[in-house]
C-alpha cells in the first residue's frame, strides 16, 4: 500500500534542530489505573514542537538566528507519535517514531530515528510531594543520517522532577537528559548529549498554566579530548500551556536566546501541541 504521505529525503540543514530542544519532552503514557483496574493498557499519542518565525519578521519563512538574522532553515515541526503500553506498578514500555515536517517552501517530510523506552511513571513513594518521572531510550539507527555516520545505537536517559508548593498554585520542575551515542569504525558525529531544563509553571485557571522554562545543552564530538564539551545554546521560554480539551494540550511559547548575545532581536514564536489519540 502506498502512503498517503511522501517522506523524503532533506537536506541536512533542515535536521538542523537549536540544540537546547534537541531533548524530545513527549513523555506519553497510558491512563491504567493499576489499583481501580481502569482505562486502558494502550496509550497512543502525538506530540509536535513548532519552531517559527523570529518576533522581528513574523511573516517570514525561515527561522532566525540569535542575533536576528535571517538563517537557511526554514519553518518546521517535529513530530513525535508514541504507542505505549502499561505494564503495571507505573511501569510501561513504548515505541516512538520521530519525523520532521516542512509546511513552507513546499511541503517536506523526512523521517529520523524511532527509539524504544521503558519507563516509571513515579520512581518515589505516593506519599513522596515530588514526582519523579524517569525512562531509559534506545534510539535505533533507521534513518539515512544515522546510517551515513555509522551509528550503532543511542543508548539516552531522560528524567523529570516535579514539586507542587503547598499552598500554591506553583510548581517547580526539573528536566534532565544524558545520551550516550555508540558508532562503528567509520562513525562521526557526537558521543555525548546532555541537556537540563528547570522550570516553573502557575496554574491560573483549571485548564491554564503559565510557563517558564530555561534550557541548556552541551555535547562532546567524537575523538575529542574528554574535557572539550560544546556549548550548545541557553535559552528561556515564557509560555502558556492550555488544555483545549482533556485530551488535546496546545503551549505556544517565546524563545528568548540567553549567554552573551542575550538580545529580543534573535527570539521567535513556537508552539507544543499533544494530542492523545487512545
Amino acid at each position: 500500500m502506498r502512503s498517503l504521505f511522501a517522506f523524503v529525503a532533506l537536506p541536512v540543514f533542515l535536521l538542523s534542530i537549536p540544540a537546547a530542544h534537541a531533548v524530545e519532552e513527549s513523555v506519553a503514557t497510558s491512563d491504567w489505573n493499576e489499583e481501580e483496574g481502569t482505562g486502558s493498557r494502550f496509550g497512543l499519542n502525538l506530540y509536535s514542537i513548532f519552531y517559527g518565525p523570529g518576533v522581528r519578521d513574523l511573516g517570514s519563512t525561515y527561522q532566525t538566528t540569535a542575533n536576528g538574522e535571517q538563517s537557511s532553515v526554514p519553518l518546521l515541526f517535529r513530530n513525535f507519535v508514541t504507542a505505549s503500553y502499561a505494564l503495571g506498578e507505573g511501569l510501561g514500555v513504548s515505541a516512538t517514531q520521530y519525523f520532521l515536517y516542512v509546511p513552507v517552501q513546499g511541503t517536506q517530510f523526512a523521517y529520523r530515528d524511532p527509539y524504544l523506552r521503558i519507563y516509571s511513571e513515579n520512581l518515589l513513594t505516593e506519599n513522596s510531594p515530588v514526582n519523579w518521572y524517569a525512562d531509559l531510550r534506545a534510539h535505533l539507527p533507521l534513518s539515512s543520517n544515522s546510517r551515513a555516520s555509522d551509528l550503532i545505537v543511542g543508548v539516552q536517559t531522560y528524567q523529570t522532577l516535579a514539586y507542587p508548593v503547598p499552598g500554591t498554585e506553583l510548581t517547580l520542575g526539573l528536566t534532565g537528559s544524558a545520551r550516550l551515542n555508540i558508532y562503528g569504525n567509520q562513525g562521526g558525529g557526537n558521543d555525548l548529549e546532555f541537556y537540563a531544563g528547570p522550570n516553573l509553571s502557575y496554574q491560573a485557571l483549571p485548564n491554564l498554566a503559565f510557563t517558564l522554562i530555561y534550557d541548556a545543552g552541551a555535547s562532546h564530538v567524537l575523538g575529542e579530548p574528554s574535557v572539550s564539551f560544546v556549548n550548545d545554546g541557553n535559552d528561556l521560554q515564557p509560555g502558556v500551556s492550555w488544555d483545549v480539551t482533556p485530551h488535546i494540550n496546545v503551549s505556544p511559547f517565546v524563545n528568548i536566546y540567553t549567554g552573551k548575545n542575550t538580545s529580543l532581536r534573535g527570539s521567535y514564536l513556537g508552539m507544543t501541541m499533544s494530542v492523545i489519540m487512545l
